[in-house]
């Protein structure tokens, strides 16, 4: 009898509106379906995105080496230019890195340096010094052609010399990896050494006094005067595209 009651109540609960134990309600239902989807969207853009990420070939620094780095009023450092203050400035950093981690110098690139907005990875903050460096020493070795200063004959053999030296500290691997030559180390040091002569020229002839440093400082690449009274009186582009793909770290040293 208690069994019969118990249908007859159960049976009335459905006739008006009640749902079966463990059935869904077609708002339940929309639900979970909606999170179905959204899993599955997501699963798709992953897809997508990994094979996006195997599907586009690797970057080979030597295909690129007529592409433009940086403009600098219209003339343009390709990478090949840009190879000898890669070279240059890798070597620099990766020494630091040798003595932080002599096992793992890579460490040493990979670490964030923590400055507030100006915070960085190591191997960003080093393509920011050889690019700095680049469009300074352009930007100094055309305003001394414009003004007719020039390398003396000792200038100009001491800068011959350097190129050599360059070179020859230079491993195969490291050649091959930038793709230089004994023209591209020349033009590099010829460029050195101009600026530096026109640095001297400004600093004699400019009060630099107030912005906080040494003539050599100031008129540095990241130097006051040079960011607030060179700099802006100049037309520089950089190619981010191009630069994203160039990692400090790998291109002479440690390389794979």
């Amino acid at each position: 009898m208690r069994d019969t009651a118990a249908n007859s109540l159960y049976n009335k609960d459905m006739s008006k509106g009640g749902r079966k134990s463990g059935s869904l309600s077609k708002r339940e239902k929309k639900y979970l379906a909606g999170i179905v989807i959204f899993i599955a969207g997501i699963l798709l853009v992953s897809g997508i995105l990994t094979w996006r990420r195997f599907d586009v070939p690797p970057f080979v620094y030597t295909e690129h080496l007529s592409d433009a780095v940086v403009t600098v009023d219209g003339e343009a450092v390709s990478l090949k230019d840009f190879g000898c203050y890669v070279y240059e400035t890798e070597g620099y950093v990766q020494r630091q890195a040798l003595i932080y981690d002599e096992e793992e110098p890579v460490n040493y690139w990979n670490m964030h340096l923590s400055a507030g907005m100006d915070s960085t990875f190591m191997f960003d903050y080093a393509m920011k010094t050889a690019l700095g460096n680049v469009v300074c020493n352009k930007i100094y070795a055309k305003a001394a052609a414009a003004e007719g200063i020039a390398l003396s004959a000792a200038e100009a053999e001491k800068a011959e010399e350097d190129a050599r030296m360059l070179l020859r500290g230079m491993s195969a691997e490291q050649l091959d990896a930038i793709g230089i030559d004994e023209a591209d180390a020349l033009r590099y040091k010829t460029d050195q050494a101009l600026a530096t002569r026109y640095a001297a020229h400004l600093a004699a002839k400019t009060d630099l006094r107030g912005y906080g440093g040494t003539p050599e400082q100031v008129l540095s690449y990241d130097g006051k005067y040079f960011l607030e009274e060179i700099l802006p009186q100049h037309e520089v582009v950089y190619n981010e595209e191009l630069i994203e793909h160039v990692r400090m770290g790998t291109v002479t040293v440690n390389q794979q």
